[in-house]
């Protein structure tokens, strides 16, 4: 190589992603159908996830919000407003099957009306763990085109929408 010690940093990062990649395997195994915390992180299925909250502990936070923004869309009355809500790892307890609320709290709340209200949702881990990688919290591309789709529906663009031409791996520990 013409870069000096790239094999010996190239043959350092192989060795630390086998480990990564070592450490969500014993994850995996360690964490079936409940949940633990390592140094802060939670980990589900081997899933590095956030902890569940139910409404009442985000309540207040939401409620503030929600004033705020109504306030927002009665001084705007002729603004079109939406709320698409992505539910996430706080949003449903995978050990228990208890959903938060917390999309239905701010559904009935805003008033920017049923149709201007859609959500990105799954009911179980089984589901959570097809659209999210495990590594974060974040969509995969099965996670991000269900989104697209939906947003593009609820916005009237299901006409002009965008369909995977092929799917593409890429090697590595992206999960």
């Amino acid at each position: 190589d013409q870069i000096q010690f790239s094999s010996y940093y190239k043959k350092l990062y192989n060795e630390y992603m086998a480990i990564v990649d070592r450490f969500f395997e014993q994850m995996r195994s360690e964490t079936r159908d409940r949940y633990i915390c390592c140094r802060g992180e939670h980990f589900f299925n081997g899933h590095m996830v956030d902890k569940y909250e139910p409404l009442a502990e985000v309540r207040d936070e939401l409620t503030v919000t929600v004033e705020k923004l109504n306030e927002i869309q009665s001084m705007l009355p002729e603004t079109k407003f939406y709320l698409y809500y992505v539910n996430n790892d706080t949003d449903v307890d995978f050990a228990t099957g208890d959903k938060s609320g917390v999309y239905d709290y701010l559904a009935e709340n805003l008033r920017f009306g049923e149709e201007n209200c859609g959500k990105f949702s799954f009911d179980s881990f089984e589901e959570y763990e097809q659209y999210f990688y495990y590594s974060d919290h974040h969509w995969n591309h099965e996670g991000s085109y269900l989104a697209y789709t939906q947003l593009a529906q609820m916005l009237g663009h299901e006409k002009e929408m965008l369909e995977p031409v092929e799917l593409v791996a890429v090697p590595g520990i992206f999960h």
